[in-house]
């Protein structure tokens, strides 16, 4: 199986999942392969840049120290009682670390702007085809390792707004499949959902998705063609600050071209 065929079987999977299969599905037989494996990246290397630092943590269903990026806001060294909503980035597939700096700069100029109100953000490794799943075969536990432990050990260390509405998912490709997944079958944990390029998104798919979960609202979507690579949603009239957030978020990715599509659910829990 070749990449193309991969990834259309990954999307015609996430489409599946979305209009009507089980939220705890597991990818299927034919994308796992067979014979020796290369070894998962789980400590990627460290990447540089504007309120950027590098971490690991213990993971206990890896068995491994894995790591990730945090993004501060310059306020949050300089008020020590304030807390700050998070922001999780779900990078693409082939690994995230060539992003990473632009977005950290990216928030720390719309914050200074006044644009979105201070947050933290945390890029994720979720290794370069993970796909944002536990894998069948055990082999990689990515969805375990974001959701139920790096997320508490975040909260655990960093002054957090430690609730779902603190919580904001967003990624791209690969990574707004693994938002949608995530953020649907969690929606206790996280409050909204950002969703890019992931799939086309056929008409009628989110009113679909709004009607069958009963408890997610899309606050904006947007079907386009972005021939310069910038991708703004309109939430509409004073929307709310983790909307706003969000919107600016999708235009902080200029580096990504050909995104046709976008979506932002706002969840209530279960």
């Amino acid at each position: 199986m070749n990449r193309r065929e991969y990834l259309v079987a990954v999307g015609t999977y996430a489409t599946s999942l979305i209009l009507g299969g089980t939220a705890h599905a597991e990818l299927t037989a034919p994308l796992v392969r067979t014979g020796p494996q290369p070894p998962l990246q789980w400590v990627t290397p460290e990447v540089q840049g504007r309120g950027l630092s590098f971490h690991t943590f213990r993971s206990p269903a890896v068995g491994a120290e894995v790591s990730f990026h945090l993004y501060e806001p310059p306020v949050y060294g300089a008020d020590l009682t304030r807390r700050f909503p998070v922001v999780y980035w779900l990078h693409g597939s082939g690994g995230g670390q060539h992003g990473i700096a632009l977005l950290a700069d990216r928030a720390d100029q719309a914050i200074a702007a006044g644009k979105v109100p201070p947050r933290l953000m945390v890029f994720v490794n979720g290794l370069r085809m993970g796909m944002y799943v536990d894998w069948s075969n055990g082999r990689a536990p990515v969805e375990t390792v974001i959701v139920h432990e790096l997320r508490p050990h975040i909260d655990a260390n960093w002054r957090t707004v430690a609730t779902r509405d603190g919580r904001l998912l967003d990624g791209f490709s690969m990574g707004g499949y693994g938002a949608a997944r995530l953020g649907f079958r969690y929606p206790e944990l996280f409050r909204t959902i950002s969703i890019m390029r992931t799939i086309d998104v056929p008409a009628g798919l989110i009113e679909q998705i709004e009607e069958r979960s009963g408890r997610c609202r899309a606050h904006s979507r947007h079907h386009a063609d972005f021939p310069h690579g910038h991708v703004r949603l309109h939430p509409g009239r004073d929307p709310p600050q983790h909307v706003r957030a969000t919107r600016s978020c999708r235009s902080m990715a200029p580096r990504y071209r050909q995104a046709r599509s976008a979506a932002i659910f706002r969840c209530s829990p279960r």
